[in-house]
């Protein structure tokens, strides 16, 4: 049966994925903006295990709100290039330069930042196209206080880490659809053919979109008039993918196919802060002469894609016992809203506080197998008197948000009540419920056996269903908008592989 996967795959803004031998590595910003992150993954569709690679120093000129971080590789040698200041805040954004790090290896150890000479102006969003060994040019977003406008900018450079020609105006936001921004330059090089995929509009906003300029003349690639613009933007808002903007393109694991990863907003809303909650998306690319990516249609979210070429189909799960900390933690793929921080360690288990964002929905799934016919133990706690905490099961189509995901689920909550639910990728049912007296930590055992669903607290079957099919996914621990704090997982297939 053919793979498939559900967007949003994450949450998060600003996404850049890099294809190494050995899969996928991502790089965010993290921990408000003072780490750098890279996710390794065999999938493209999951983003994978978190390696925090970068910690800002305490004070200096990169030392907060280090954005839109892109991780590349050139000559054997692995570079983050991400935008940092000495100074956060909203109201400080303009003081934003770029910097770089150079590594052997995309996981680290990296070398102390280098900044990018590009003048006074500010700089953010960089990105990297290398036409020879030592010929490379950086096309990065800058403030044009002449024109009072956000526009793009490209120089030369004769390393990965050195500007060596003075910075030159690329690309002024003048049609409509743009408004005042152009931002997060990426550049496309297939077949001796170049253009540069770029963001228009604000990031907050529902118009985000993606445009495209189209380089003539390569010899002269530093010379404007070597460049034309489309006049109308490659993707826009449809259905529930709002504002589409920021992006890159990575080929899939088999290299047949190519894939664009972009963020969109999580809602409509205008206001803010809620146009900045942002999650990562997945869609298929193909070409008008080698140069100009063509899409379709946003995939909707919730809906059922097959997966990029190459990727693997899940393994059947193997028998578990998990004792939920920050190592465990690494076996589960992470379903939650990035704007903040709403899982970690504890001195005892896992914390999953979504009460912070309770329309969100935050789930840990375990990456390592799909379980059918087996019984499931979990030991949690719910630390707050909103909201439900509980296990996951048959689980299917995982994705960032509330219910963007198919399966089922046993959930509790602080007034002592327990339900059976199923989620369809749109809504989440209640099969089944009732109230139990226990206070405390709950130690539940689920059964599966077939089509049917038991339920036992203290050694007493206290809840049971049917449903129509056979019940096989993935498992893993979540909240409807609850805080709780999960110690123990135990997985027993019926034949105890």
């Amino acid at each position: 049966m053919a793979y498939k996967f559900s967007n949003p795959i994450c949450g998060g803004q600003d996404p850049f994925v890099c294809k190494g031998e050995d899969g996928y590595y991502s790089v965010v910003e993290a921990a408000g903006s003072k780490e750098l992150c890279v996710y390794h993954s065999k999938r493209l569709t999951e983003r994978g295990v978190k390696h925090v690679v970068y910690q800002a120093e305490e004070s200096g000129e990169s030392s907060v709100d280090l954005w839109a971080p892109e991780l590349w590789n050139f000559n054997n040698k692995w570079y983050i290039y991400y935008a940092g200041s000495s100074l956060g805040g909203e109201e400080n954004w303009h003081t934003h330069r770029m910097f770089v790090l150079e590594a052997e290896h995309p996981l680290g150890p990296y070398k102390s930042p280098v900044k990018l000479e590009l003048g006074e102006q500010m700089a953010i969003d960089g990105s990297v196209l290398q036409l020879e060994e030592n010929k490379f040019v950086f096309f990065y977003m800058g403030r044009n206080e002449e024109k009072m406008l956000n526009c793009l900018y490209m120089a030369m450079m004769d390393s990965p880490t050195h500007i060596c020609g003075k910075p030159v105006l690329l690309s002024v936001p003048e049609l409509e659809w743009e408004s005042d921004i152009n931002e997060g330059p990426f550049p496309i090089y297939k077949n001796g053919k170049l253009s540069l995929l770029y963001a228009a509009n604000a990031a907050h906003l529902p118009e985000y979109c993606l445009g495209l300029l189209v380089c003539n003349d390569i010899e002269n690639i530093i010379k404007p008039s070597s460049w034309t613009k489309l006049d109308k933007p490659l993707l826009t808002q449809k259905g529930n993918v709002i504002g589409p903007g920021h992006a890159c393109i990575v080929s899939s694991p088999d290299d047949t196919e190519d894939w664009l990863v972009y963020h969109s907003k999580f809602d409509h809303d205008y206001t803010l802060p809620g146009g900045w909650n942002r999650v990562v998306n997945l869609l298929r690319v193909t070409w008008k002469d080698d140069v100009i990516p063509c899409f379709e249609e946003p995939y909707q979210h919730g809906e059922a894609i097959l997966a990029p070429s190459g990727e693997e189909v899940l393994p059947e799960g193997k028998s578990i016992e998990l004792r939920l900390d920050n190592q465990s933690a690494r076996r589960f793929a992470e379903y939650t809203y990035s704007r903040e921080k709403t899982v970690w360690a504890t001195d005892r288990g896992i914390r999953i506080d979504g009460t912070i964002w309770p329309e969100f929905g935050d789930k840990l799934i375990l990456r390592e197998g799909v379980y059918g016919n087996c019984t499931i133990k979990v030991c949690m706690k719910n630390l707050s008197n909103e909201g439900e905490v509980g296990v996951m099961f048959g689980v299917e189509l995982p994705a960032a948000g509330k219910c963007r995901w198919q399966g089922y689920g046993v959930y509790t909550n602080k007034a002592g009540y327990i339900q059976i639910i199923k989620c369809d990728g749109k809504k989440i049912m209640t099969l089944e419920r009732k109230k139990i007296l226990a206070e405390g930590e709950r130690n539940l055992l689920i059964k599966l056996q077939g089509k049917a669903i038991s339920v036992f607290a203290d050694n007493e079957e206290i809840l049971s269903t049917m449903d129509d099919a056979d019940i096989q996914g993935q498992v893993g621990v979540g909240t409807l908008g609850g805080d709780g704090e999960f110690y123990e997982l135990r997985i027993r297939r019926d034949d105890n592989a």
